[in-house]
């Protein structure tokens, strides 16, 4: 009887002590809790560290929490190691949780398989939340095998931080087509002024420049301006400013020219479709010159993000809106679109699956105008475990620039910084698209030698048979550039009321940093010129369909002209009897002619005639010379 009488004598003494022990650790756990509240870091891991030292063998919650906060301060293996201690006293199936989570960071991808599905098991979950990690699982399963290939493959990605990346948040990068001009959204930090704001930095050939400015001009005001697209000449922008008066929803697309040392003109509303009373932003603007990729959701925050395109038509409008189709959009968050200068490569952001963190890049190819390929998650390491957005790549396709906030992108790819940086990265050839080149190309009066600005330049492709750019000359420089495929034949015609239209071809092998000059005359009566890009069938007087951007130009001209006649006489090489190519030449001029009248001209302004060889202006002896006899002239009366 007294050996049971001290048995119980003993267990309560060691439970009066527990209860007190455990006081004591709840006391320290919530002025832990406080300090923490009150950014007093230092002083709160001290009472939580005495916490779990006073804490009995029930008492798992302080272990818990230290886990929670080394994991939000980075440290993770220390993170696990108090995870690990809690499960000792309790198996929390959450736990299982947040250990995988924290081993997902330092890469162990077994072990964090592992005790995710030990959370399956041991969780009571409802069918919705229980999907959900199913997904998480098979997005753990992606990250390993990302990863494993990206050490397979050497385990090395160049990247640098832009020598412009200052104190600022800075996002949302967009690059001229020939890779020396980096326009992006800036944020001050330091400053009693949060807006957002457009900046610019620039490129020599020492590199990058180690201060970046505002842009100049009229862009810039009190409210938020940024998510900027810029022509592939840096004449043009379209950006997303907010809250404006004149503005049709939250966020409206708008745009602007350069108008050369004043800098940016007054922004204007983007006329069309584009703009809605929903949320637009995001703009990137298609190397053709006519095409622009967007956002559009209900609001800034809500989850019905989509990337839609627009068309520029001959009035200036934005139409012809359409959602890109379900290959690119989800029903997941898509953002950040950004149209390669190919105009085939899609690079842009979802929230979709596989995907190693809540936002990740994807790549797609266009197919054709409804169809693209399977978007490819980018995989490791520029996809990581934080949310991705705003890539851009240069024209061609090896250097690629985005905002991230992980500082270690070499070492420790899971490093944050507490605000967005701007990095330049050696694009992975895996990843990469279609090279292309660029034309620098000004417009300017034959007789004065000056620019001419707002001149229409329609280029297409001889090689492919299409139309590949569409766009106008800078107002103030006449100049223009074009991003063009390496190795193909191009047209070029340019238009401008009150001149005869200029046609030319060119073969481009690489950039051409020197100007080419589309010298344009004026409408004289008596003046002659020659379309060089009016195309027939082999042997025949049909037209084909690539000389329709030359034919237009001709018909506008006669259109705006009203008291102007026409001639139109045929030429041809000497491939053929003198007989068969003034037959030849006589209809197809006569072809040129009925054309017209199809399209609304007076017949009585036009008649034709036929040369036939008579009068080459080049050698027969090379194809080159050949076509450059084959050809379309107009005399105007």
């Amino acid at each position: 009887m007294r050996h049971v009488f001290l048995k119980i004598v003993a267990l309560l003494v060691i439970g009066f002590y527990t209860n007190a022990q455990n006081k004591s650790a709840m006391k320290n756990f919530q002025k832990a809790v406080n300090a923490f509240s009150l950014e007093k870091n230092e002083e709160a891991w001290v009472y939580l560290t005495r916490s779990i030292e006073k804490s009995d063998d029930n008492y798992y919650q302080p272990l818990i929490y230290a886990g929670d906060r080394s994991t939000k301060e980075g440290n993770f293996n220390e993170a696990l190691s108090y995870y690990d201690a809690s499960l000792r006293k309790q198996v929390i199936s959450s736990t299982y949780l947040k250990k995988s989570r924290v081993e997902k960071y330092l890469y162990r991808w077994e072990e964090s398989i592992a005790d995710l599905n030990r959370y399956l098991e041991l969780a009571r979950l409802t069918n919705d939340r229980r999907k959900l990690t199913e997904q998480e699982l098979k997005n753990l399963q992606f990250g390993k095998d990302s990863y494993q290939k990206f050490i397979g493959n050497g385990g090395i990605l160049e990247v640098k931080k832009l020598p412009f990346s200052d104190h600022k948040m800075e996002y949302f990068p967009c690059i001229t087509g020939d890779g020396k001009t980096l326009y992006y959204t800036a944020r001050e930090l330091d400053s009693m002024r949060t807006d957002e704001n457009l900046f610019k930095g620039s490129k020599t050939e020492k590199g990058w420049s180690s201060h970046s400015a505002p842009v100049l001009g009229g862009l810039n005001s009190p409210g938020n301006e940024g998510a900027s697209t810029i022509s592939a000449d840096g004449n043009m922008m379209v950006f997303t400013a907010c809250d404006r008066p004149e503005g049709k929803g939250s966020c409206d697309l708008y745009m602007s020219r350069f108008q050369g040392s004043s800098g940016w003109g007054r922004p204007v509303l983007l006329k069309g479709g584009v703009n809605t009373q929903a949320w637009e932003s995001q703009p990137s603007l298609g190397p053709d010159g006519s095409t622009l990729y967007f956002v559009r959701g209900s609001s800034s925050q809500s989850q019905n993000h989509d990337i839609f395109t627009a068309q520029l038509d001959d009035t200036g409008s934005w139409n012809e809106v359409q959602r890109l189709p379900r290959q690119i959009n989800t029903g997941s968050r898509e953002g950040s679109p950004f149209i390669h200068f190919d105009g085939e490569t899609l690079y842009f952001s979802s929230e979709r699956s596989p995907s190693l963190g809540g936002s990740d890049f994807f790549r797609s190819k266009k197919i054709n105008d409804t169809s693209w390929t399977e978007p490819e998650n980018l995989g490791f390491p520029l996809n990581g475990f934080s949310d991705e957005f705003s890539l851009v790549i240069d024209h061609k396709g090896t250097t690629g620039y985005f905002a991230s906030n992980r500082e270690g992108l070499v070492s420790d790819f899971t490093a944050l910084s507490p605000d967005l940086d701007l990095y330049e990265f050696s694009v992975p050839d895996h990843i990469r698209p279609s090279v292309t080149s660029y034309v620098n190309a000004v417009v300017v009066d034959q007789a004065t030698g000056k620019p001419i600005g707002n001149a229409k330049i329609s280029v297409t492709s001889l090689t492919a048979n299409s139309s590949v750019f569409t766009g106008y000359s800078s107002l103030y420089t006449g100049e223009i550039r074009p991003m063009l495929q390496p190795g193909n034949i191009y047209s070029f015609t340019a238009t401008k009321d009150g001149y005869m239209p200029y046609s030319n071809q060119f073969t481009i092998d690489d950039d051409a940093e020197e100007r080419i000059e589309l010298r344009m005359r004026s409408v004289v009566k008596g003046a002659s010129f020659v379309l060089q890009n009016i195309f027939f069938s082999l042997d025949k007087s049909e037209l084909k369909d690539n000389s329709l951007s030359e034919l237009n130009a001709l018909f506008n001209l006669l259109d705006q002209q009203v008291d102007i006649s026409a001639v139109i006489i045929g030429h041809t090489d000497n491939q053929g009897s003198d007989d068969y190519n003034q037959i030849l030449s006589e209809d197809r001029a006569e072809a040129v002619k009925n054309w017209l009248v199809e399209k609304g001209i007076n017949p009585n302004r036009l008649s034709s005639e036929g040369r036939g060889l008579s009068e080459p202006v080049a050698t027969n002896e090379t194809e080159q010379g050949r076509a450059q006899n084959r050809r379309t002239e107009v005399v105007l009366n």
